[in-house]
């Protein structure tokens, strides 16, 4: 057996001002994503993917990206072996997307992962969710870049331009990056220097 590993950015922490709420039901079904990387060795390379902009009839098929970009069937199998073992369902792959799907229940997950999946919440959130970061054995460490679904908490933020936050009146109409900047009197060529 190798020594456990930490899947780096794995690590959280519960919302402030929440409070535990309990273990998730042990028999809830839980869905989970695993990212894997590139076919080893591989570097994203720009050049075949900007072939089709010079020879329309290039364009890549499925199988091909999945040959010079996906993930390796060697990894999917690695990663699923162990899943399996320790008694998660595989319910998907896709080498183009470097993914692995799995289900399973928060005893399976623990002890796959090394992570107690609760439940949380306060006033205003009531969430699923996890305090400490993934293991994952030494051997699929290399192979696993994320991993999705544990924690059901909202990661994206909306990035809105407020009225507020720029010193002239917006009128109406198509924003595109430069009337923006224009608008909002972005020094050019385009910088956060003196912005709104």
């Amino acid at each position: 057996m190798s020594v456990p590993i930490v899947l780096a950015g794995s690590e959280r922490a519960i919302v402030s001002g929440a409070a535990l709420f309990g273990d998730a039901d042990p028999a809830e079904p839980i869905e989970i994503l695993i990212r894997l990387r590139r076919r080893a060795g591989r570097r994203l390379d720009l050049a075949p993917l900007l072939r089709p902009l010079r020879d329309p009839a290039a364009i890549f098929g499925r199988s091909e990206f999945a040959s010079l970009f996906g993930a390796a069937a060697e990894d999917i199998d690695a990663v699923g072996k162990f899943a399996t073992a320790q008694g998660l369902k595989i319910t998907g792959s896709d080498p183009v997307r470097c993914s692995l799907s799995l289900r399973g229940t928060p005893p399976a997950i623990r002890a796959a992962f090394g992570v107690d999946v609760r439940r949380y919440g306060n006033d205003t959130i009531a969430y699923r969710g996890y305090e400490r970061a993934v293991v994952l054995p030494g051997e699929l460490a290399p192979l696993v870049t994320g991993m999705f679904g544990l924690d059901e908490r909202h990661v994206a933020r909306a990035h809105v331009l407020r009225r507020a936050a720029c010193p002239v009146h917006l009128t109406p109409g198509l924003f595109t990056p430069f009337r923006l900047a224009a608008d909002c009197r972005f020094p050019l060529p385009l910088g956060a220097a003196g912005g709104c």
